[in-house]
């Protein structure tokens, strides 16, 4: 039993840290390019944060065995009186070893629970910033479209030069690549927390109708804002 319980734990740990590498790998906000303004910074930093967000709905929703087990067990804790601590413990024991029924189908149960729980979280936050990253968006988008306009105009009275020119639309460009590909990543990964609804659907039974309407519609939203952006001519 004691070897059981070191098992387990250093499951759950190795879980947890797998979950804190992500996060680290993936935080990070990429090296400007030159030429690009303050503002187009700052939006790439905002929709980098949504790619983050989404990519946390499917690595929080992949945790399964003992550290589901643990947190079934933790609930279960509280409802009889018990100390969480404990209940976890035990819990991570019964989802990791998988020896024991009810273990397992309390585990079963709380990955129901919790993946829908988090999908729902992180959808209402990632919508919250859509609507910022909307806004931003359009705001920048205009901007680059009248200094494109005024520098080709510009350019054309030979009051700046064609390098100059051209390495202002290459910084615009290369601003609009950065969100449109962190959008189209962003739509993968909420398109991959669909599929799991759908796996979840399957191994519970019970219908996921209005989670899966809300990952669905949020994946046609940004795909929507990403169709938005689209790279300026340099000639």
């Amino acid at each position: 039993m004691k070897a059981f319980l070191i098992m387990a734990v250093s499951v759950m740990s190795f879980a947890l840290a797998g979950c804190e590498e992500v996060s680290q790998a993936t935080s990070g906000s990429g090296v400007a390019v030159k030429g690009k303004t303050q503002q187009e910074i700052a939006l790439e930093a905002k929709v980098k944060s949504l790619n983050q967000q989404s990519r946390n709905i499917v690595a929080r929703n992949t945790i399964e065995g003992a550290l589901v087990g643990a947190a079934a067990g933790c609930v279960l804790a509280e409802l009889t009186g018990r100390k969480c601590a404990q209940g976890a413990l035990i819990g991570g024991v019964a989802g990791g070893v998988g020896g024991n029924i009810a273990g397992q189908k309390a585990a079963a149960a709380n990955k129901k629970l919790v993946n829908q729980r988090e999908i729902i979280a992180n959808l209402s936050g990632m919508n919250k910033e859509l609507n910022s990253i909307e806004d931003n968006l359009k705001r920048v988008v205009a901007s680059q479209n009248a200094e494109i306009k005024s520098l080709r105009r510009q350019l054309s009275n030979k009051q700046v030069s064609q390098a100059q020119y051209s390495n202002r639309v290459r910084a615009i460009n290369s601003n609009r690549s950065v969100i449109s590909s962190s959008l189209l990543q962003t739509e993968k990964n909420v398109a991959a927390s669909t599929q799991k609804l759908v796996s979840l659907e399957a191994q519970s039974g019970t219908k996921l109708t209005t989670e899966k309407r809300a990952t669905t519609g949020t994946k046609n939203r940004v795909a929507r804002l990403r169709s938005s952006v689209s790279l300026a001519k340099i000639n």
